[in-house]
């Protein structure tokens, strides 16, 4: 699956009035919702997702369409290992010390892995992002998969969204994000640590927010299912194209260089001299 999306910065000032010009576009509410993200990172030397006993377990309650996405997933990572994220959404009393820690392995959630973006093409319009996505939802044991395949835990977010949907499916999103821990205990991604999930969530209104200024982030999204049909993709990058114009002068959409959004793990580099060949002697002694 590809999904194409523009990006816009929405200050802390704003959010009403973004708000309101969403409602507006899509004449519903937004759902609103508190998302715990666990970001994995996988091993410098890639070695896939080979180990998938935790979700073969429990393959008679999954449709097809599930297991080809993970095998779709295997071979994303085969030679190249990604920043791998895990969604779970975070109840109304699921704040603060008293909350009870979840069984992340026993609640459902969702795999998100994300390609490094495509190059734009010549002459397009540049604030339009194009990247693979994998997405797999409603899945158990989702921490013992990524623990058996050698992921490590390095940060935990707190992400509040606002989704708005028109009536052709566009995916408005509005996104803030809050840390869970002060900003020094936050592990250095491409460090061999990693560090243990956070006993509890923070009370709500002592949430840090990620970015100091308090901004937002809007993302209005399109999904490609079938990602080899070019004429698919160019209707979908022509649709954002129409909304840009018809937020002119409300929402400014901005273009971001592609490596702000590269999820990839540099693979290891070997220190040392190359071995040298074995010396075989030819001739007589």
């Amino acid at each position: 699956m590809l999904e194409l999306f523009m990006t816009a910065v929405i200050d802390r000032d704003d959010e009403t009035r973004a708000r309101a010009v969403l409602k507006g576009i899509c004449a519903r509410d937004g759902y609103e919702s508190m998302n715990r993200c666990l970001r994995f990172q996988g091993p410098r030397r890639p070695t896939g997702m080979s180990n998938l006993v935790s979700v073969h377990k429990s393959d008679k309650d999954k449709q097809p369409s599930e297991l080809l996405l993970w095998r779709e997933l295997q071979t994303a990572v085969s030679r190249q290992s990604y920043l791998i994220d895990l969604r779970y959404e975070v109840p109304y009393d699921g704040f603060g010390p008293q909350a009870q820690q979840p069984d992340f392995n026993a609640n459902e959630g969702i795999l998100r892995w994300l390609d490094f973006p495509d190059p734009p093409p010549p002459n397009s319009n540049r604030a339009i992002t194009t990247r693979k996505k994998i997405e797999i939802w409603k899945q158990k044991n989702l921490l013992k998969i990524m623990q058996d395949n050698n992921h490590a835990l390095k940060g935990e977010l707190l992400e509040h969204t606002v989704q708005y949907f028109d009536d052709s499916g566009i995916e408005y999103c509005l996104c803030k994000q809050y840390l869970l821990k002060d900003r020094s205990q936050y592990q250095p991604m491409l460090s061999p640590d990693t560090r243990p999930i956070a006993s509890h969530l923070p009370a709500q209104e002592a949430l840090e927010c990620g970015d100091p200024m308090g901004r937002w982030f809007l993302f209005v999204k399109i999904n490609v299912l079938e990602d080899t049909r070019p004429h698919e993709i160019t209707r979908a990058a022509e649709k954002l194209q129409v909304i840009q114009r018809e937020l002119e002068g409300a929402i400014e959409f901005k273009h971001f260089d592609r490596r702000t959004w590269d999820p990839r793990v540099p693979l290891e580099v070997r220190s040392g001299p190359a071995p040298l060949p074995q010396v075989v002697t030819v001739g007589d002694n």
